[in-house]
């Protein structure tokens, strides 16, 4: 609800840009209403488990927010990964292309390029779904401490109090949004994709085709961002790949979650970003980590830039 609101609020303002396209928030708002009308007239309410399966582009983040206007709960599959058999991942509908339908067979589906059709207009309105904090919002499939596919169920409920924190913490760091270049299955893309859209910034969403060694510039290109949010080895590459004043001037913050942070890498980067600030603050260092099943993280560090270890500061 809070990105509907905001595209109420400012239906003009850009919401998405990527390769090839940018999207207003009107126009993002429309695409996912008229998904949301589809859904329901195959039968999609609360509690139903919609598969959303596409490559990271418009449609994809349209699908999900679709997915949530329906009043159902999202299953975001990658389409680099194995889906789930879809009898035993309880779903029963899903937004995908045709080339992807056959990975979920007997579904189904909604093809979402047909839900750009009727242009990016107003669109019909849609009669709102009964506010519930505890209905489910979305099923991750995790690998597990099993080696097989694990469903993590996280509500409403959970999901907005960490969106809440992250928008504060994230979204004031700069006016910039965020970029998305994360798998769509895991779940350290939620605060790049959602925080920015609460608070009426932008998100530059990355193709999922994109080489490792364009990373640096291709996150250079739409910089600076309020906050970049990745994994320490996407840090790695752009320790290779930026200067230490592109890195200074890359966000306002970087978040490193997903995976140990080590605390030598940490301290190597805040030295590389003190050296290229010049006369500005430059990149602020977090770290954030938790499993999944914590909604997103459940403990988040600052790295102080005067620690010779990356010691850790304050936690929230």
């Amino acid at each position: 609800r809070a990105v509907t609101a905001q595209a109420a609020r400012t239906p003009h303002a850009l919401a998405l840009h990527g390769d090839g396209f940018a999207l207003t928030y009107g126009e993002l708002d429309a695409r996912a209403r008229r998904i949301a009308h589809r859904l329901r007239a195959l039968g999609a309410g609360p509690e139903t488990r919609v598969a959303v399966l596409l490559d990271r582009g418009p449609d994809l983040v349209a699908a999900l927010l679709g997915v949530w206007k329906a009043g159902a709960a999202q299953v975001p599959l990658d389409p680099g990964t194995p889906a789930p058999r879809p009898e035993e991942a309880g779903i029963a509908l899903a937004v995908t292309e045709a080339a992807y339908a056959g990975r979920l067979p007997g579904v189904p589906y909604v093809p979402a390029a047909e839900t750009q059709e009727a242009g990016d207009g107003p669109g019909a309105a849609l009669d709102a779904v009964p506010l519930d904090p505890d209905r489910l919002a979305y099923v991750l499939h995790t690998s597990g401490s099993t080696g097989g596919p694990k469903a993590v169920e996280i509500s409403h409920r959970a999901l907005a109090h960490y969106l809440d924190w992250a928008v504060t913490r994230y979204t004031t760091a700069g006016t910039g949004g965020a970029p998305w270049f994360t798998p769509v299955g895991f779940d350290l893309g939620m605060p790049a994709l959602w925080a920015p859209l609460m608070t009426g910034q932008a998100v530059r969403v990355l193709p999922r085709e994109l080489a490792p060694g364009d990373l640096g510039a291709r996150l250079l290109a739409g910089a600076p961002y309020a906050f970049v949010g990745l994994t320490p080895g996407h840090l790695r590459l752009l320790e290779d790949q930026l200067t230490d004043e592109e890195l200074a001037s890359l966000a306002g913050l970087a978040v490193c979650a997903g995976d140990a942070y080590p605390a030598a890498q940490a301290a190597r980067v805040a030295r590389r970003v003190r050296a290229g600030r010049g006369a500005g603050e430059g990149m602020a260092l977090t770290a954030e980590y938790g499993p999944t099943e914590a909604t997103v993280a459940a403990t988040f560090t600052r790295v102080r830039a005067t620690a010779p270890t990356g010691g850790h500061g304050e936690r929230g």
